[in-house]
C-alpha cells in the first residue's frame, strides 16, 4: 500500500472486493445448478487489481490478522453480500431451496421470497449454506472458538447456530469496504496520539527498540508478546516514544487510560477482545496509562487485560508493574540531555521563524493581489478654489445723523430732543434716525 496513494487505494479496494463477491456469486451459482464448483480465484494472480499488493487490501489484512482459513474467508465474503450486493438475498433463498431440494419459483418476486418469517430468513447465508455450497468448508469453522465467532467477525442469530441466519458485524463491514470508522463500543475510551516531528536522540533510539518488538506484529491475532513498559515521569514523552515507535511500523497509536478499565472479569475479557479486534482493522497499537493507577484493585484488572490481549500494546507507568504470568520489558524514558534539550530549542525558534517567515509572504502576496484587483480610481482635478461669497452691504443713501431733538424750556430752538436713555443704558441705535435728504 505504500505505493498508492489513499485515493486510489480505496478504489482499488473495492474493486477486490466486488471481485470476491463475484466468486462467491459464481459458487452459489454453482451450487444452485448443481455444476461443479469453479477454482476458485487466487488474490494476487495476474490482472487482479491486488496483483503485486497481496496483503495490502482490506479483505487480505484481515484474513492475515485473524488468522482465517479460505474457507473462512469464502464465509465472511458471503455474510457480506446481502450489505453490499441487493441481488445476494434472492441468490440465498435459491441456494437453500437448491440445497433442500426443491423447485424455486422464478415469476414474481413475491413468490420467489414468500411471506412467512421462514423465507425471509432462507434470503440470508447460513453455516449450513456455507458449509454446503463453499470449498474447503470446515467444521471447526463454525465454534465459538475459531476466529469468525471469537472476533465477533459474523453474528449468528438466536437459534441453532447452523441454520441460523449469519450477519456481517458492522464495524468489519466498514473495514472490508476501506472506511475509517471506529468501534462503537470502544466510543469515549481510546484517545490517538499523534506521531511526533522530531524526538531527542535518547528516545529515539528507545522508539527504534520498541518497534523491534512489534515486527512481529505480522503474526495472527492472538499471538502474545511481552508488554513493554515504559517508566517515564511525564505521560507525554512515554507517548511520544510509543506514538514514533508504532509508525516505525506502519501503525497508529491509540491511547487507553487504565481508570476505565472495568472490574468484572467478564467485561475485562469483552473489552480485551474489542481491542485486539481493533488493532487488526485499524492497523494500530495501545498506550494504556497506568502512571496515576496505583490501587491494588486497579492494578489487579491491568494485569488481566494484559493477561488476555495479544495486540501490540504498551504501559505508560511511574514504576514497573509486577504483570504475572505476561514477560514484560521496561524501557527507561528519561529527560532529554542539556545538549538534546538545546538542539529542540534550536529546531523549535528555526521552526517558528520559519512559520513566521511563511505568514509574511502570504501577507505579502495577499496584499499584493488585493492591489492588483482594485480598479484604479480615475484621476481628479484640484478641486477650483471657490469665490468668496460677496455680501452686499447696503449703503446708506445719506449719512446717519443724530435725530433731532425736541425743543424744551431752556433748549436752543430747533433741536428736538429724542428719548432719553435710562440712566444705566448705553446709547441705543434705536436712538439715530435718517436726517431727511437735502439737508446738511
Amino acid at each position: 500500500m505504500s505505493t498508492l496513494t489513499a485515493e486510489s487505494w480505496v478504489d482499488l479496494n473495492q474493486r477486490h472486493l466486488i471481485a470476491a463477491l463475484s466468486e462467491v456469486r459464481r459458487l452459489l451459482e454453482a451450487h444452485i445448478s448443481g455444476a461443479s464448483a469453479p477454482s476458485p480465484v487466487e488474490p494476487g494472480r495476474p490482472g487482479d487489481p491486488a496483483a503485486g499488493e497481496r496483503g495490502a487490501f482490506a479483505l487480505e489484512a484481515i484474513q492475515q490478522g485473524f488468522g482465517l482459513s479460505d474457507f473462512e474467508r469464502l464465509v465472511l465474503v458471503l455474510t457480506a453480500g446481502p450489505e453490499l450486493d441487493g441481488s445476494f438475498a434472492a441468490l440465498c433463498t435459491a441456494a437453500h431451496d437448491a440445497g433442500a431440494g426443491t423447485t424455486v419459483a422464478r415469476t414474481t418476486g413475491a413468490e420467489k421470497h414468500g411471506t412467512g418469517d421462514g423465507d425471509r430468513r432462507r434470503a440470508f447465508p447460513t453455516f449450513s449454506l456455507a458449509l454446503s455450497a463453499l470449498p474447503g468448508a470446515h467444521w471447526s469453522a463454525i465454534t465459538p472458538a475459531a476466529p469468525l465467532r471469537r472476533w465477533r467477525l459474523v453474528h449468528p442469530a438466536p437459534g441453532p447456530v447452523v441454520a441460523a441466519p449469519l450477519s456481517i458485524d458492522e464495524r468489519v463491514l466498514h473495514a472490508l469496504t476501506g472506511v475509517a470508522a471506529g468501534d462503537q463500543d470502544l466510543g469515549g475510551m481510546l484517545d490517538p496520539v499523534p506521531a511526533p516531528s522530531d524526538l531527542p536522540p535518547s528516545h529515539a533510539e528507545l522508539a527504534a527498540r520498541l518497534s523491534g518488538l512489534w515486527e512481529a506484529r505480522q503474526q495472527p491475532a492472538g499471538t502474545r508478546a511481552p508488554v513493554p513498559q515504559l517508566i517515564a515521569g511525564s505521560s507525554g514523552s512515554a507517548a511520544e516514544v510509543a506514538a514514533a515507535a508504532a509508525a516505525g511500523v506502519g501503525m497508529a497509536l491509540w491511547a487507553l487510560d487504565a481508570r476505565v478499565i472495568p472490574g468484572e472479569p467478564k467485561a475485562i475479557a469483552e473489552l480485551a477482545r474489542l481491542l485486539e479486534r481493533e488493532t487488526v482493522l485499524s492497523a494500530t497499537a495501545v498506550l494504556i496509562d497506568a502512571r496515576e493507577a496505583g490501587e491494588p484493585e486497579r492494578l489487579a484488572a491491568i494485569r488481566l487485560l494484559l493477561e488476555r490481549i495479544a495486540a501490540p500494546a504498551v504501559l505508560a507507568v511511574r514504576d514497573r508493574i509486577n504483570l504475572g504470568r505476561r514477560g514484560t520489558i521496561v524501557f527507561e524514558v528519561g529527560k532529554p540531555t542539556a545538549a538534546e534539550q538545546r538542539a529542540l530549542w534550536a529546531a523549535a525558534a528555526q521552526a517558528q521563524a520559519a512559520q513566521a517567515a511563511q505568514a509574511a509572504a502570504a501577507q505579502t502576496a495577499q496584499t499584493a493581489q488585493t492591489a492588483q484587483a482594485t480598479p484604479t480610481s480615475p484621476a481628479r482635478c484640484p478641486p477650483t478654489p471657490s469665490r468668496r461669497s460677496s455680501i452686499s452691504t447696503v449703503r446708506p443713501s445719506a449719512p446717519l445723523r443724530p435725530a433731532p431733538r425736541e425743543s424744551r424750556p431752556g433748549t436752543t430752538s430747533g433741536m428736538r430732543p429724542g428719548p432719553s436713555p435710562g440712566p444705566a443704558s448705553a446709547p441705543s441705535h434705536s436712538g439715530w434716525t435718517r436726517a431727511p435728504r437735502g439737508t446738511s
